[in-house]
C-alpha cells in the first residue's frame, strides 16, 4: 500500500511531460515564425518585383513621350501655302513636342481628308509600333502611343482632334525573353499603365475657346467673307450675311465651321457647320467637341533681343523701356528683326511696326502675365485690374492700332516673296484664367466713327497669334462712308495665318489658314501633350498588340 501510494506521488514522470509539451509548443511557434518569415519575404520579393515591372511601365510612358518630341516628320517637306500655292497639309498637322512635353512644332498626319504623308505605319491605325526595351537583366516593358484621332465634321474635312492614349507594360522576370510571350510565364511580374493625354490637335484658321465673331467687307450693312480654312468656336459662333466657305484644296478639304451655336444659324450650309457639345475631355473621342487650349509659358523674363534687335526711325513714344519691360509708339517706324521679344505690355498707338523674319529665325513677341502677389516678378506693380471687369489696362496687353507688317521673304513652294505667316508669332499668357481680363488688339479699332477718321489702308495680315485666355480683335478694314457710328462702305484686307484666343473678332475680307510651319516651327512653351489621368490596369495583358481595346482592358 504504502508501494502503490509513493508511486503515485512520485511527479517525477509529469516533468518530462511538461517539458515536452512546452518544446513542441515552442517548436510550433518557431515553425509559424519561420513560415511567416518566408511568406513575409515572399510577399517582399514579390513586391519589389511589381515595383520593378511598375518601373519599367513608367519607363515605357517616358518613353513615347520622348519619340513623339523627336518626331519631326515637317522637316522633310516643305508644309506652305497661301492664296499663292495653299495645300492639304495645313489641316493635317498635329504637333511636335520635345522632352519637356512642350510644343515645337507640327508634324504630318496621315488622314483621309487630304494627301498627308503619314507619320505612323498604316498597319496599326495610325498608334506607333510598340517600344521593346529590355532594361537590365530583370526589367523589361512595351509601350505604345495612340492618337485615336476624330475629324469634326466627318471624314473628309480635315479638322482634326485627338484625344491621345499612352499604353505601357512593364515586366520583371529573370528571362527577359519571356516578357512578351502569350500567355506569359508565371514566374513574371507584369505592371501595366494607361495614360490619358489631354486632347490636342492642330491650330485652325480661327479658333475662339469662347465665341468668335467674323466680319467681312461691308456695304450698307451687308457683310461678305471668304473662309480658306477651319474656324472653331467653344462659344457662339457670328459671321456675316455673305460667307463662302472655299473648298481649299481641290475636291479633298472642306472648311468646316465648329461652334455650340451660329449666328446666322443658316448662313453656311449644313455639311460645313458641326454643333459642339462641350469642351474635350481626355479619354473621350467624340467629333462634337473643342479643344480648350492652355495659355502659352514663358520662360523668360527680359528682353535680351530688344537692345540690338529693335531700330526705331523717327519714333515717338517712348519705345523699349528695359526698366519695365515694356514698349510704346505713337510715331514713326520700329522694326523688329528675327528674335524672341518678351514685353510685360506692348502699346502701339501710332506709326508703323516692320517685322523682318530671317530665312531661319521668325519674329515671336511673348507677352508675360500680370504679376501683383509676387515682388520678384517682372511686371510687379505695373498697370491696373478694373474691380467690376477684371480687365488690365498697361500689363499684360498688346496693342498695334495701325497693324504690323510681316516682311515677304524667301521661296515658298517655289514661289518667291509669298506669304510667310509665322515669320510673325505673338504669344500672350494672359492672367490665368479664361476671361478675356487680356488683350491683343491688332489693326484700327472697329466702329465706324474713328475708322472714317483715319482712311489708311492696312496691307494683308499674315501671323499667328496664341491668346487663348484674351480677347482678340484683328481688323484688316477700314470705313470708307459712314454715317455717325454706323459704317455704310468698308474695305477690307486679307489675313493669313492662324488666331487662338477666348473671344476673337476679325475684320477681313478673305481668311487664309496658313501656318507655313515648315519654315518657322512654333513656340515651345504651348503644352500640347498633357498627361491628364494615370490608370494602373491589371495582370491580364503580357503583351501590347497594338489594338487600343485590347490593351486597355481591365484598366
Amino acid at each position: 500500500m504504502r508501494t502503490a501510494r509513493a508511486r503515485y506521488a512520485d511527479e517525477r514522470g509529469y516533468v518530462l511531460v511538461m517539458v515536452l509539451a512546452v518544446m513542441l509548443f515552442a517548436l510550433a511557434i518557431g515553425t509559424a515564425v519561420l513560415a511567416e518569415t518566408i511568406s513575409s519575404r515572399q510577399l517582399t520579393t514579390h513586391d519589389m518585383r511589381v515595383r520593378r515591372a511598375q518601373q519599367a511601365a513608367d519607363a515605357g510612358v517616358q518613353q513615347q513621350l520622348y519619340d513623339e518630341s523627336e518626331q519631326n516628320v515637317a522637316a522633310s517637306y516643305n508644309f506652305t501655302g497661301g492664296p499663292l500655292a495653299l495645300t492639304g497639309f495645313v489641316d493635317c498637322l498635329v504637333p511636335e513636342f520635345n522632352a519637356s512635353v512642350q510644343l515645337t512644332g507640327l508634324y504630318a498626319y496621315a488622314s483621309s481628308a487630304g494627301a498627308c504623308p503619314s507619320a505612323w505605319s498604316s498597319s496599326t491605325g495610325g498608334a506607333l509600333a510598340p517600344q521593346y526595351t529590355a532594361l537590365d537583366n530583370h526589367d523589361y516593358y512595351e509601350s505604345e502611343y495612340f492618337s485615336n484621332k476624330e475629324e469634326v465634321g466627318g471624314s473628309g474635312y480635315g479638322s482634326v482632334v485627338e484625344f491621345p492614349d499612352v499604353v505601357a507594360l512593364g515586366c520583371d522576370s529573370s528571362s527577359p525573353s519571356t516578357c512578351s510571350t502569350t500567355p506569359g510565364p508565371s514566374g513574371n511580374a507584369y505592371s501595366r499603365e494607361l495614360v490619358k493625354l489631354a486632347p490636342t490637335g492642330p491650330l485652325q484658321a480661327i479658333e475662339g475657346v469662347g465665341n468668335v465673331t467674323i466680319n467681312g467687307l461691308s456695304a450698307l450693312g451687308l457683310g461678305a467673307v471668304a473662309i480658306n480654312g477651319d474656324i472653331d468656336a467653344g462659344g457662339q459662333l457670328t459671321w456675316p450675311t455673305i460667307a463662302a466657305a472655299v473648298n481649299v484644296s481641290g475636291s479633298s478639304i472642306a472648311a468646316t465651321f465648329a461652334a455650340k451655336s451660329f449666328n446666322p444659324s443658316n448662313g453656311i450650309t449644313t455639311a460645313q457647320k458641326v454643333t459642339l457639345s462641350g469642351y474635350c475631355s481626355a479619354g473621350a473621342p467624340s467629333a462634337t467637341c473643342d479643344i480648350e487650349r492652355p495659355a502659352p509659358i514663358t520662360s523668360a523674363t527680359t528682353c535680351a533681343a530688344c537692345a540690338s534687335g529693335i531700330t526705331c526711325a523717327s519714333c515717338t513714344g517712348g519705345g523699349y523701356n528695359s526698366g519695365t519691360d515694356t514698349f510704346a509708339l505713337t510715331g514713326g517706324t520700329a522694326t523688329f528683326a528675327a528674335g524672341d521679344y518678351v514685353f510685360c505690355n506692348f502699346n502701339a498707338t501710332g506709326g508703323t511696326i516692320n517685322t523682318t523674319p530671317s530665312s531661319t529665325a521668325p519674329v515671336r513677341i511673348f507677352i508675360l502675365p500680370p504679376n501683383l502677389s509676387n515682388p520678384s516678378g517682372p511686371c510687379y506693380g505695373q498697370g491696373s485690374q478694373n474691380a467690376s471687369t477684371g480687365v488690365w489696362t498697361g500689363v499684360g496687353n498688346f496693342t498695334a492700332i495701325d497693324g504690323l507688317n510681316n516682311a515677304l521673304t524667301g521661296s515658298v513652294n517655289g514661289v518667291t516673296g509669298a506669304l510667310n505667316p509665322s515669320g510673325l508669332q505673338i504669344y500672350d499668357e494672359g492672367d490665368g484664367n479664361w476671361d478675356n481680363d487680356t488683350s491683343v488688339s491688332i489693326g484700327e479699332p472697329a466702329g465706324c466713327a474713328a475708322l472714317c477718321i483715319n482712311l489708311t489702308s492696312l496691307a494683308p495680315q499674315t501671323m499667328v497669334v496664341y491668346a487663348p485666355t484674351s480677347s482678340v480683335n484683328l481688323n484688316t478694314g477700314t470705313c470708307s462712308v459712314g454715317l455717325g457710328a454706323t459704317c455704310l462702305v468698308g474695305t477690307a484686307s486679307a489675313f493669313a495665318g492662324s488666331v487662338v484666343g477666348d473671344n476673337v473678332e476679325i475684320t477681313a475680307t478673305v481668311i487664309t489658314q496658313d501656318l507655313d510651319l515648315g519654315n518657322y516651327p512654333l513656340d515651345s512653351g504651348s503644352s500640347a501633350l498633357r498627361p491628364s489621368q494615370y490608370v494602373q490596369c491589371d495582370a491580364s495583358v503580357t503583351n501590347l498588340t497594338n489594338s487600343l481595346s485590347a490593351d486597355t482592358g481591365g484598366c
